[in-house]
Order: structure tokens, then sequence, then C-alpha cells
């Protein structure tokens, strides 16, 4: 536990990129790390906000891909959701209190695409049939869609990447990377000696990080399923920190691979630590991961049961990583008590197929 642990508090996943129109420290971008951002605001009428996303050099296995909105409302808690026409909520689902920023990271390999997708809000106190839609240039990893927008500003982001590797000196590992220099792992894993070597030199992370706001009551939660909270009372949140990560490392010599969650408050005081402990407890919230359609392997049953949320760091699984496949899934958190998802968000692990 405590290896991945290390890694886990090691990980810095807010900062600020330079053109970003949010806000210093909102969203997470790391100014001397972006390769490429889109971003923008919808100032008028009842709905004020901003968005953003960009992705973001991470290692040599993986880019680290930011989607981030901003309700600049005075007085509305309002849902958003970001995707594409087959998946509403592919990319981000959350909802923002007034004057408040929800950031949602994840890290995946092969490049990155920038095209149209969709953009979903309304307000709590609207139902179902209130959801608005407009479209924007989103950037995305390459496995979580396609261009279908008939125009040439959407485009695989490859080349810099390839040329920079090319610049570099060469490696034991050149044989093994994609068409954008990162590293492929499915294919180094099946060398033991090279991936031995690797993994020693620069342990593997895979990360999935959000923000999620947790109703502290049941009454509070069954307003905004029915459409019709309205009055914001900051005391009626929590704000958590929950971060989903998967570390593939060596370890007194063996190959391994740890799958964590930490959950804590965004600001970790006792206050704030009791507070999240009684929504949690009366809200009844959950953490519940489930593989794509389109996955070809099976999560293991420790994941993919549905667990109680609690505020700790937890090593959920555990392996000895031998000839790794990626395997993609939804990680989503909502309450026993009701149909609303209060986040969901696209993770992608490594594993050793049994």
């Amino acid at each position: 536990m405590v290896r991945s642990i290390v890694f886990l508090l090691g990980l810095v996943w807010f900062g600020l990129a330079p053109w970003s129109v949010l806000a210093a420290g909102d969203c997470g971008w790391s100014p001397d790390k972006t390769i490429d951002g889109r971003d923008g605001e919808r100032p008028a009428g009842s709905a004020d906000f901003k968005f953003d996303s960009r992705v973001e050099k991470f290692s040599s296995t993986a880019d680290k891909y930011f989607w981030c909105i901003e309700n600049r409302h005075q007085y509305f808690v309002t849902v958003f959701r970001w995707g594409n026409k087959n998946n509403d909520q592919l990319y981000y689902s959350n909802f923002v209190e007034p004057r408040k920023a929800v950031p949602t990271s994840g890290t995946f390999s092969l490049g990155h695409l920038i095209d149209i997708r969709f953009l979903k809000f309304k307000h709590t106190y609207e139902n179902e049939t209130h959801w608005k839609t407009i479209e924007v240039e989103t950037v995305f990893p390459k496995i979580l869609g396609k261009i279908n927008t008939p125009s040439n500003f959407g485009e695989l982001n490859a080349r810099a990447s390839f040329q920079l590797a090319q610049l570099t000196q060469a490696t034991p590992y050149d044989e093994y990377r994609y068409l954008n220099g990162q590293i492929d792992v499915e294919r180094l894993s099946a060398r033991r000696d090279l991936f031995d070597q690797f993994i020693a030199y620069e342990p593997i992370i895979l990360n999935t990080s959000t923000i999620v706001t947790i109703p502290t009551s049941l009454d509070t939660l069954y307003s905004i399923e029915a459409g019709k909270y309205e009055k914001y009372q900051p005391s009626d949140f929590i704000r958590m920190s929950v971060s989903l990560e998967n570390v593939i490392q060596l370890f007194n010599g063996t190959r391994t691979s740890d799958v964590s969650l930490s959950v804590f408050p965004e600001v970790k005081t006792s206050i704030n630590l009791k507070r999240a402990a009684e929504a949690i407890s009366n809200v009844r919230i959950y953490s519940e991961l489930s593989a794509v359609e389109r996955a070809s392997f099976r999560l293991p049953i420790e994941l993919s049961a549905r667990k109680e949320l609690k505020q700790d760091v937890q090593i959920l699984y555990s392996q000895n990583a031998e000839k790794l496949v990626y395997a993609d899934a939804v990680f989503k958190i909502a309450s026993e008590k009701s149909a609303f998802p209060l986040t969901q968000v696209p993770v992608r692990f490594l594993f050793s197929p049994r």
C-alpha cells in the first residue's frame, strides 16, 4: 500500500494554462506542459459560464486531458454534460455551484483530436425538458471519439511529438513507440527485461481526477432530481476531490499494478471532514466502475463491485503486471437513493488478463 500512496500523494493535478479564459488555479493547467487547448464562454442570459478543454504532456506513455467549467452565475446551481451525439456524458458530467469551477482530468495515450462536440446545461430548478445545447470545439483523446466535422481544424496531434522523439537520443524502447512518440505499453510489457528496465526508471501512472459536488441532505438531492432546487445555500453542498489511479512499477524486483482511490474534501479541514462524512452517510453515496460497451476485457470483480464512498486512500485492486492490456471503463459517483448521477468520468487502466 505504501508504494501506491507515495505516487498518489506525489501527483500534482492542478495548475494553469497561459491562454485559458478561466482564472488561475481553477482547472489545473501547467503552462510549460500544455500541448493544445480550446476554450470559450457563454456570457448571456441566466446561464453564464466559461468552458475549457485541453491536453498537456504527462509522461512518456500518456498525455493528460482536462475538461473544466466555471459557473459565473451569482445564484443558480447548473448541471453540465459534455460529450458527443451518442454519449452526452462522455467527457464530463457534473453540476457546478455559483461562482465556482469544476475540473475533470484523465490520462490517455495515442494522441488527441479536436472537433465539434456538444455541451448541455440546465439549472437545478429546471426539469429534464429544459436542457439547452451548444456546439463547441473540444480537445479529446483519440480513443474517445473521431473527427466528424468536414474541415481541416480537427487533426491528430502526432507530428510534433514524433519529431521530438526523433531528435532525442536513441533508446532501447524506440521500436515500441506509437506514431506520436509515446511508448506502447502493451507491446513493451511482453518484453520482460526491457519492461522491467523501463518501469524501474519511470513507473507508469494512469490517473483520473475530478471535483464532486455532494449534496449534504436527501432533501437537497431530491430537489435537484425533481428540477426544483432554486435557493442556493453553500451549506447544502460539500466539494470532494476524487482521484482514481493505476500505478505500474517494479517493487522489490516484482512488477506490480495497483489501483487506488483517494477521496477527501477539496479543502481538508476537521470541519469539512466531519461535514463530508455526514453527507456521504446521509445521502448514501457510492462509487462504481463499469466497462464501456466496446471493451473486450472484463473488469475484475474487486473493481466492478459498487462501493460505499469513504474518505481515505484505498487500494482497490493489486496484481502482478505481466503482458498488460488496456481496459476502458466509466467511473460514476451517485446516491443509492436517486437515479441522478453526481459525476461520471472516463477511465483507462492497464491489467494482466487472468
